[in-house]
């Protein structure tokens, strides 16, 4: 397995946190007036995603998963590969 497939998952996890990001928005929550003091009406801010953000959310673990184990396999790999060449040279 090249440095290249690693590279690619990665650069994929970048773009899907991007987008993740992009689909967030910041919404006024009013503030219900039995828990007000001293004012008539106040607002509170929270963070909002989109449709499309909370599907990629969704999708990032499992991208995130496939990363570590394309990693796992390319070290169990390089592992038979040095064992191989050390019974070979003894």
């Amino acid at each position: 397995m090249g440095s290249g497939v690693p590279k690619a998952i990665e650069g994929a996890i970048a773009i899907l946190r991007k987008a993740i990001a992009d689909g967030i928005s910041e919404e006024k929550v009013a503030i219900p007036k039995d828990r007000l003091i001293g004012c008539a009406s106040a607002y509170d801010t929270r963070n909002a995603l989109s449709r499309k953000a909370k599907a990629l959310q969704a999708a990032l673990p499992v991208m995130e998963e496939l990363s570590r184990s394309v990693r796992t396999a390319r070290d169990v790999a390089e592992a038979v590969r040095l064992s191989r060449c050390l019974l070979a040279a003894g």
